[in-house]
């Protein structure tokens, strides 16, 4: 037999691979295995991501309270700010308008500040300051379930306690504590 230089191997190899083009039913299925268990850890982290960022924004609304009632105390040292966990907003005099002494002016600061923690802003007395242009219109929802505490001693030591649900079983509170 006579060889003329060429092997037969283009014939064979060109035919493996035809054979070999594409991809099997296997790789298909562990690709789109591989992409669905990517695509759900990001959603998982995405789910965390959102959960993270409402509860530091629920977070910094309450230092924002804490640190407004303070202030409002400092401001007014003899009103006799004192509110407790589950006290409503009192139906006090609106102070926007009309000048009122430091007790009416520390019963109107707890008012407004109650009605803005969230959990009291549907109450009448918070109807009424926002008739009265002492809090926004409606819409402003605050924490959620957000109350509130103030606690001044004789000593000049304050104490301003802001309470909120951040999740479906979790309780926050956030303290802030000055002398004033």
């Amino acid at each position: 037999m006579k060889t003329t230089g060429k092997s037969e191997c283009p014939r064979r190899c060109a035919a493996r691979r035809a054979a070999q083009r594409g991809l099997s039913l296997m790789e298909v299925l562990t690709a789109t295995v591989v992409l669905a268990v990517g695509a759900s850890g990001l959603g998982v982290l995405q789910a965390g991501a959102l959960r993270d960022s409402r509860e530091a924004l629920q977070r910094t609304e309450a230092i924002v309270l804490a640190s407004d009632m303070l202030e409002r105390v400092r401001a007014n040292p003899g009103g006799g700010h004192a509110a407790g966990l589950g006290d409503g907003p009192g139906a006090g005099p609106s102070c926007v308008f009309v000048e009122c002494d430091p007790v009416q002016l520390a019963q109107f600061d707890v008012a407004t500040w109650k009605c803005r923690l969230g959990a009291w802003s549907q109450a009448a007395a918070c109807d009424a300051l926002r008739a009265g242009g002492a809090l926004l219109p409606e819409g402003q929802a605050g924490l959620p379930e957000g109350d509130g505490a103030v606690a001044v001693d004789a000593d000049g030591r304050v104490r301003v306690t802001v309470a909120w649900r951040a999740g479906a079983e979790r309780r926050r509170e956030l303290v802030v504590a000055s002398r004033i």
